[in-house]
């Protein structure tokens, strides 16, 4: 803030690194790490000036890592096994919609899919993972356990034998 010992009405006169801006409070974004400087003039109604600089310390953008959580409709049953599953993923320090989901349903099969849904044909345990990776490219992941099982009815066949005559 500045005062004019006489009374007088001030104007401010910001100086930026890439132009200038009016007003007493201006707001503007550093881009580019590092230190930089902003002056402001203020100027009275009979055109005298005062001036100040201050210092801004700019520091490299940190990116988190975000986080998902995976979730499944049914973890077992028979073979074939179908599985809706869900994600669902937050970036901490930017837009959730940026994010970019994989899945390996962990018999060979994968997806882009936010909730994909895959079949399983064949009986084992199964461990279905999801990774979310940000625009920063950090990535986070979570896990479902799916096991599927012989398919019912599948049983060995029986077999009568019978002959005529019998002897």
């Amino acid at each position: 803030a500045a005062l004019d010992p006489d009374g007088g009405e001030l104007t401010y006169r910001w100086q930026l690194e890439d132009g200038s801006a009016f007003g007493q409070n201006v707001t503007y974004t550093f881009r580019t790490p590092g230190v930089h400087t902003a002056t402001v003039t203020a100027t009275d109604d009979e055109g005298m000036t005062g001036s100040a600089t201050v210092e801004i310390t700019v520091t490299e953008p940190v990116n988190e890592a975000p986080t998902v959580d995976a979730s499944a409709d049914v973890t077992s049953g028979p073979a074939p096994l179908r599985v809706r599953f869900g994600a669902t993923g937050v970036d901490p320090d930017g837009p959730n919609g940026d994010l970019i989901y994989a899945w390996d349903f962990g018999d060979g099969g994968t997806s882009f899919a936010r909730n994909p849904v895959h079949v399983y044909a064949a009986p084992g345990e199964y461990t279905a993972t999801v990774t979310v990776t940000d625009a920063g490219d950090e990535s986070g992941t979570d896990e479902v356990q799916i096991t599927v099982t012989d398919p019912p009815g599948n049983r060995a066949p029986s077999v009568e034998a019978a002959a005529r005559p019998a002897s």
